[in-house]
């Protein structure tokens, strides 16, 4: 007999106010439980967005900290039984995804944390939104080797387990989350995601990967720019000494 769980949704927000507006009526008629928008300090125009959609809830950092302590806001809000993750620059291309999300962590007890299909701009799959092996640049090297056909191939199959899946769309069951007091602020930008899905398999929990979430990511990636990969290799040497070397493969 499947159990109701509360779903809630996050969105995290620092001056998008333009994709949080668009983003915003999709997440309201999804049937979460609740949908917080977690800003972070923002200077746009995000505070006139808000009041527009009266059936969300506001939790707002009184300085810009960056992206990881604001989603850590959740720490101290009521999520319910499962908190999903939702960058504000993701469009939703599933329906019904408050109750996908429970159906599946209702029927997978081991299932820690759930990530979703990524598309970019033009309807490709992004090939480094989740990693078989939790190793940040033997993963990123042999996604490099292998493109978007090994991922896109992965990605034919409704359900499966995976070491890692990105930040930006990620359901995890909020007792862990507390449990393991959120993402690791050490990390900026990149590696967080992964971090805590390799905390959850300390704890006894798999992280999986679904195709039944669907989420398009509406702004151009810049992860081959100069700054980005100063970013990427700068985690990734916090990551090695956090972590170590050895990695895991599923």
């Amino acid at each position: 007999m499947m159990t109701h769980m509360r779903i809630v949704a996050a969105i995290v927000n620092y001056n998008d106010a333009t994709y949080t507006e668009k983003l915003l009526p999709q997440v309201l008629k999804q049937g979460f439980d609740k949908v917080y928008v977690l800003d972070d300090a923002s200077t746009d125009h995000s505070a006139e967005i808000y009041r527009e959609f009266p059936g969300i809830e506001v939790v707002r950092s009184k300085k810009h900290a960056g992206p990881i302590v604001n989603r850590n806001q959740m720490l101290s809000q009521d999520g319910g039984d499962v908190i999903l993750f939702l960058d504000a620059d993701m469009s939703l291309l599933t329906s019904r995804l408050a109750q996908i999300i429970s159906q599946l962590f209702d029927q997978h007890k081991d299932m820690g944390i759930l990530g979703g299909q990524v598309t970019d701009q033009n309807g490709r799959p992004v090939i480094f939104n989740y990693g078989r092996d939790i190793d940040p640049l033997m993963g990123a090297f042999k996604d490099k080797l292998s493109g978007n056909k090994a991922k896109a191939e992965h990605y034919s199959q409704s359900l499966q387990k995976v070491a890692w899946t990105l930040e930006g769309v990620l359901a995890v069951r909020t007792d862990l989350f507390y449990r393991l007091k959120g993402f690791d602020t050490k990390f900026y930008r990149y590696h967080e995601g992964p971090d805590l899905c390799k905390r959850a398999r300390r704890q006894g929990y798999d992280t999986y990967l679904t195709t039944n979430i669907v989420t398009q990511h509406l702004r151009p990636f810049n992860h081959g720019s100069g700054a980005g990969r100063k970013q990427f290799l700068t985690a990734s040497l916090m990551w090695y000494k956090k972590h170590g070397f050895r990695s895991y493969k599923v």
